[in-house]
C-alpha cells in the first residue's frame, strides 16, 4: 500500500463530476424585465433565483437576496426597476467537465451559493449550495456506514474506476500503484474485467439495474460481487456502489453440507424413514424437510386444527386422539419433545405402524413451539414380529399352565399315597422300605415347590416393557419382610427403570435371598449411581456375604436352598431389557448385588 505521506486523500466531491448534480431546467429573464416581473416568476418556480439573458449571452444572475437588499430595503419600487439594476455580474461559473469539490471551492471563495455550469460559452446548467451540501452529506453517510461493513467496498465511476475504497487490499499489484486504477486491478490484480461481472452483464442505468454475481479471480479464490447504481438529481448516475466479499470458504462449506446431506438422504431413504417439521406463524406459511411430510397451519393456535386436518386422512381413527394429545403438549409449550406409536394409511390403502419421535427446536417468547421436527419410522415387521412373539408367548404359558396342573395332580396322588402309606404305618421304623418311600414323598414336595414357584413367572415376557418407580417396588418388598425384623432403606427417589412387568419380581427375589441365605441380615440398603457405562442400582445388605468360588453360581438354574431359581429367573427378567447383574459384595462383610442399566434405561424425575 502507498504510505499516507506522499498520498493524497481522495474525496468523492474531488472526483464526481458536477453534471452529475447540476440543475439542468434554467429560468431566466431579459435584462429589461421589471424585478417584480422576475419576482413573480420566482414565486411561480418555487425558487431561489434566476438567470439574466440576453438572447443566448449570459449577462447575470438574481437572486432572492439581490430583491431584498437592493430593493426591498432601500424602498426602490420593484415594478420599475430593471433586473439589469441588481443582477450580480460577472457570473462566477464552472465548465462543465469540473467536479462537485470545485465547485464548492467557487462557492466559499467567493461567497456565493449559486454557480452556473456552461459547455462551450453556454449556460446548461445551475448548482447551489443545497445541491453540494446535500450530496456531500448523503455520500458521506452511505460511505462511513460501507467503511465499516465486511468485504472491501468501492465507489466507481462509470469506467470502472475507483474514486473511494475502504480497504486496500494488500496482496495484488494495484494497491500500490499510483494513480487511478480500475476495480478488477485493485481486487483481482487483473488487466481486464472479470468475467461474469455484473457491471459488463447489466450496465449502470436505473433502466437495466445491476445485477449480483460470482466470479473466480486467477487464483481460484470465489467473491460475491454486488453493484448498485447512485444517482442524483433527475437521473444523473453519480457513480456505482460495488461490494465485494470473498466468499470461498462459504461456498466450501456449502458444498461440504451439500455432500452431508446427500449422505443423509440417502441414509434416511434406505431406512425408510420420514422426516417432518411443523412450523407455526400468522402468515400460513407451510414449511417441510425435502421428501418429508409438511404440516400447515394458519397460526400457532388454530394450526393445531389444520394440523390434524390434514392428518385426519392418514392416522388411524383410534390412534388420533393420542397422537392430538402429544402434539397439542409441544405446541402449547407443555413438554419439548415427545414420542409414540401409531397407524398411518399408506398410498394404495393399508395400515403401517410408524414411531413418531419429535421435538420442539424453536419456541415462541410466550413459550408455545414454533418449530417441531420429528420422524416417522415404519415398524410395522417389527410390531408384527413382536405380536408373533407375544402370540406364541401366551400359547406357551397355556401349554405350562395345562402341564404344571396336570404334573401338581400326579403329584398330589403321590403325596396322598404317602400320606396313606405313612397312615398304615409303612414309614415307621428305619427299614430299607420306609426310607425309600420318605425320599419318594421328599422329592415330590420338592417337585410340588418348584412348579408352584414358576407358576409366579407365568407371564414372563409377554407383556411389553415398562417404566417403574424403584422407590415404590422397594416400599412394597418392605412390607413382606417386616414380621422378619428387616430394615429396608431405599435412596432412589424418583428413579424410573424400563424393565419387564416382572422387574419387582428382582428385587423381592435379592431381599429374600438375602433373608434366607444371609448371616444375621438386619439391614438392607437399596441405592443408585450414574456412571459412564450406564447407572448402577445396588442392593446390598449386612449380612454374611457370598463366598467367592459361588458368585457365579448362585445365578445358575436349581442352586439355591429353596427351589434354586430365584436368582435365575431374575437374571432373565433383568436381560430382557439388556440389564446386567452380578454380585460383588465382600466376603463376611455383606452381600452387593449390583443391576448395570443402559442409559436409555432410566431416567430420574
Amino acid at each position: 500500500m502507498p504510505s499516507e505521506e506522499n498520498t493524497p486523500p481522495i474525496t468523492i466531491a474531488s472526483c464526481v463530476q458536477i453534471a452529475t448534480v447540476m440543475t439542468r431546467e434554467l429560468v431566466s429573464v431579459p435584462p429589461d424585465a421589471t424585478v417584480a416581473a422576475a419576482a413573480a416568476l420566482m414565486t411561480e418556480r418555487r425558487i431561489g433565483s434566476c438567470l439574466v439573458m440576453d438572447e443566448d449571452i449570459l449577462r447575470g444572475v438574481i437572486t432572492e437576496q439581490d430583491l431584498t437588499r437592493k430593493v426591498v430595503a432601500a424602498g426602490g419600487n420593484p415594478v420599475e426597476i430593471p433586473v439589469s439594476d441588481i443582477m450580480s455580474s460577472p457570473v462566477v461559473s464552472v465548465g462543465i467537465g469540473g467536479t462537485v469539490g470545485e465547485a464548492s471551492d467557487l462557492m466559499i471563495r467567493h461567497n456565493i451559493r449559486r454557480i452556473v455550469v456552461e459547455e462551450g460559452g453556454r449556460a446548461v446548467g445551475i448548482v447551489t449550495a443545497r445541491d453540494v451540501l446535500g450530496f456531500a452529506s448523503g455520500m458521506n453517510t452511505i460511505l462511513q456506514d460501507l467503511s465499516g461493513m465486511y468485504g472491501t467496498m468501492m465507489f466507481l465511476d462509470q469506467n470502472m474506476q475507483v474514486l473511494w475504497v475502504n480497504r486496500q487490499p494488500v496482496d495484488t499489484d494495484a494497491a500500490g500503484r499510483p494513480g487511478p486504477v480500475h476495480c478488477y486491478e485493485l481486487l483481482h490484480g487483473s488487466p481486464t474485467p472479470c468475467h461474469g461481472c455484473p457491471l459488463t452483464l447489466s450496465g449502470t442505468t436505473p433502466e437495466r439495474p445491476v445485477r449480483a454475481s460470482e466470479i473466480i479471480d486467477k487464483d481460484h479464490r470465489i467473491w460475491q460481487v454486488q453493484c448498485h447504481p447512485v444517482s442524483w438529481g433527475d437521473g444523473n448516475i453519480l457513480g456505482v456502489i460495488e461490494s465485494a466479499i470473498e466468499v470461498t470458504r462459504e461456498r466450501e462449506l456449502e458444498r461440504d453440507l451439500r455432500e452431508h446431506r446427500d449422505r443423509l438422504h440417502v441414509a434416511v431413504e434406505g431406512a425408510d424413514i420420514e422426516t417432518w417439521y411443523y412450523r407455526a406463524g400468522p402468515d400460513g406459511t407451510a414449511i417441510g424437510a425435502d421428501g418429508g411430510v409438511v404440516f400447515a397451519p394458519d397460526s400457532r393456535f388454530s394450526g393445531i386444527g389444520e394440523m390434524f386436518g390434514y392428518l385426519q386422512t392418514r392416522v388411524h381413527p383410534d390412534d388420533l386422539p393420542e397422537f392430538r394429545e402429544m402434539v397439542e403438549s409441544l405446541v402449547l409449550g407443555i413438554e419439548d419433545s415427545g414420542e409414540g406409536r401409531f397407524r398411518i394409511i399408506i398410498p394404495g390403502g393399508g395400515w403401517r405402524w410408524i414411531r413418531v419421535m419429535c421435538r420442539v427446536i424453536e419456541i415462541a417468547p410466550d413459550g408455545t413451539a414454533v418449530v417441531i421436527a420429528g420422524v416417522n419410522i415404519d415398524i410395522t415387521d417389527l410390531t408384527n414380529y413382536q405380536a408373533a412373539i407375544h402370540r406364541a408367548n401366551k400359547k406357551l404359558n397355556l401349554l405350562a399352565s395345562i402341564t404344571r396342573h396336570d404334573i401338581l395332580n400326579q403329584v398330589s396322588a403321590i403325596m396322598l399315597a404317602g400320606e396313606l402309606l405313612e397312615m398304615d404305618g409303612y414309614l415307621d421304623g428305619n427299614s430299607g422300605l420306609a426310607e425309600t418311600i420318605g425320599r419318594i414323598i421328599s422329592s415330590a414336595g420338592t417337585i410340588e415347590r418348584q412348579i408352584r414357584f414358576t407358576q409366579e413367572y407365568q407371564g414372563l415376557g409377554e407383556a411389553d416393557p415398562e417404566w417403574q418407580n424403584v422407590s415404590l417396588l422397594a416400599e412394597k418388598a418392605a412390607t413382606e419382610f417386616r414380621e422378619n425384623g428387616i430394615t429396608i432403606d431405599c435412596a432412589c427417589d424418583g428413579l424410573d427403570i424400563y424393565a419387564d412387568p416382572m422387574f419387582g419380581n428382582v428385587i423381592f427375589n435379592i431381599i429374600d435371598n438375602a433373608v434366607r441365605h444371609g448371616t444375621d441380615t438386619s439391614a438392607i440398603g437399596i441405592r443408585f449411581t450414574d456412571t459412564k457405562e450406564g447407572g448402577i442400582l445396588m442392593v446390598e445388605d449386612n449380612g454374611g456375604g457370598v463366598p467367592v468360588e459361588l458368585k457365579e453360581q448362585i445365578f445358575a438354574s436349581g442352586f439355591g436352598k429353596n427351589t434354586g431359581f430365584g436368582l435365575f429367573l431374575s437374571r432373565e427378567i433383568l436381560e430382557i431389557t439388556g440389564i446386567s447383574i452380578r454380585e460383588c459384595g465382600e466376603p463376611g462383610e455383606g452381600a452387593r448385588f449390583e443391576m448395570l442399566i443402559p442409559h436409555s434405561g432410566y431416567h430420574i424425575a
